[in-house]
C-alpha cells in the first residue's frame, strides 16, 4: 500500500513537471524533414550501418592483401658487427706483402719513420745493417 502511494505522488510529480514545461514554452517547435533527409540523418547515427559499412571495408583490405601474394616479395636479412677491439689481432711481419723493401706489416719493435732530410727508407738501412752483420 505504501508503495502505490508513493508511485502516485512521483507519477503527479513528474506530469506536474512536464505539463510546466509545456506551458512555458521550452519545448523547440517541431521539425519537418524530407525522406533524403531523413534517410541521410538515418544512415549516420545507425551504429548497424555503420559498423557494416567497415565490415565491406575490412573485406576489400583483405582481398588486397589476398592479391598482393601474386607479387614478388624481396626480403633482406642482414647483420652487421663492428669489432673495436683490434689489439688482440696479430698479423704476421710481411704477411701482406712487400712493399718498397718494407714488410707489410713491419716487424714489431722497429719505428718505421720516414725522414725527409734523408730520403732513404730506414727500412732499408736496417736490411742493409742486418746483411752487413752477417
Amino acid at each position: 500500500m505504501k508503495r502505490r502511494a508513493l508511485f502516485l505522488m512521483v507519477a503527479m510529480a513528474f506530469s506536474h513537471c512536464l505539463v510546466a514545461a509545456e506551458e512555458a514554452g521550452n519545448t523547440p517547435p517541431p521539425r519537418h524533414i524530407t525522406l533524403p533527409e531523413a534517410v541521410q540523418l538515418a544512415l549516420t547515427h545507425n551504429h548497424d550501418i555503420r559498423i557494416a559499412g567497415y565490415t565491406v571495408e575490412q573485406k576489400r583490405h583483405a582481398k588486397e592483401v589476398a592479391k598482393s601474394s601474386y607479387f614478388p616479395s624481396i626480403r633482406n636479412d642482414s647483420s652487421f658487427t663492428h669489432v673495436t677491439d683490434t689489439q688482440l689481432i696479430q698479423i704476421k711481419s710481411g704477411s701482406l706483402g712487400i712493399a718498397g723493401g718494407t714488410p707489410i706489416p713491419p716487424e714489431p719493435g722497429r719505428q718505421e719513420l720516414y725522414d725527409q732530410r734523408n730520403p732513404t727508407h730506414p727500412a732499408l738501412d736496417h736490411a742493409a745493417e742486418d746483411q752487413a752483420g752477417q
